[in-house]
């Protein structure tokens, strides 16, 4: 019950924070000790400007409310201290490969340095006495962006208006001639709006529609018809069951690192799993769809008459 307080109380702020900044929450996951959160936001917002916005408040909010929340939390911290976006290729804002990571954390900032510089770069930025004594060579591997890629990033941001302009107008006519199936309804945001990222189109499939019909099955028909649905490992499964958490020795020792000391079976977070079961992800595209959106109600027309 005392869990359940929290909750609801966390769901009252972020109503809140919807209404105020036009920042909406799709999907509000919870797992007992920790959550999951589904954003769209105006572009006019920047990932950092997002998260800080939504740490700030629920974690002034929540502590005051609940202050002895901060006897079980991490480090006293209500959140984390980064967070991390891709740019590969079929993302909204893709670069070829690679990404980036914001944080208000000095220190996580400074070791994220020395991973991909050394040199002049690393000095200027890695100031603490705990790293500045390797801003020379930084930690020999390279892991920053090639410069290419970083102008067609720059190029892409500044495209972005347009581009979620054309995914949502994809989007509204993917909903309008979606009306005629009971199998596939869109997901729609918690507070009413129906608003979403633009990753991938998600639909919540009702297998018992199309008899029974099991979603990897639902999925097999989609593919012979053309239908570029994701059906990839990491897509249609929960993140706990990726093979990287299967394992307490994933090598990360080999930095110094202690293993992990959790591996993560089917079962540990019911909510993300009964979610992933239910989902089907289908292309927003980021140019004028119409013909190709047509085509995909016409095949799913066809699963539907050959299942029911």
């Amino acid at each position: 019950m005392y869990l359940n307080d929290r909750i609801a109380f966390l769901k009252e702020i972020l109503s809140e924070i919807s209404k105020r900044y036009d920042i909406k929450f799709n999907i509000i996951g919870t797992d007992g000790d920790h959550m999951h959160l589904f954003v769209n936001a105006p572009p006019r917002y920047s990932p950092f400007e997002i998260i800080r916005v939504v740490k700030t408040i629920t974690a002034r909010k929540i502590v005051e409310r609940f202050p002895e929340i901060k006897k079980d939390s991490w480090g006293g911290e209500f959140w984390g201290d980064v967070g991390c976006f891709s740019m590969q290729a079929n993302k909204p804002v893709f670069a070829g490969e690679g990404g980036f990571l914001i944080t208000n954390n000095q220190e996580i900032y400074e070791r994220a340095i020395l991973l991909g510089h050394s040199g002049k770069k690393a000095k200027e930025v890695v100031k603490s006495n705990k790293y500045k004594k390797f801003a020379e060579t930084g930690y020999g591997l390279k892991y920053r962006i090639h410069p290419l890629a970083a102008v067609i990033a720059n190029m892409q941001f500044k495209k972005q208006d347009n581009i979620l302009k054309q995914c949502e107008k994809n989007i509204q006519y993917y909903k309008k001639e979606l009306k005629k199936f009971k199998f596939l309804i869109p997901e729609e945001n918690e507070f009413g709006t129906g608003q979403r990222s633009y990753f991938s189109f998600v639909l919540k499939y009702n297998k018992k529609i199309l008899n029974n019909l099991s979603r990897d099955d639902l999925i097999t028909q989609m593919l012979a018809k053309g239908i570029q649905v994701r059906n990839d490992y990491v897509s249609i499964n929960p993140l706990h069951l990726q093979k990287l958490f299967q394992i307490k020795n994933d090598a990360q020792y080999l930095y110094g690192q202690k293993p992990q000391k959790l591996v993560y079976k089917k079962g540990d977070f019911p909510i993300s799993e009964k979610y992933m079961e239910d989902t089907i992800h289908l292309p927003p595209f980021v140019k004028p769809s119409k013909d190709i959106i047509d085509y995909y109600i016409s095949a799913l027309e066809k699963i539907e008459m050959k299942y029911t």
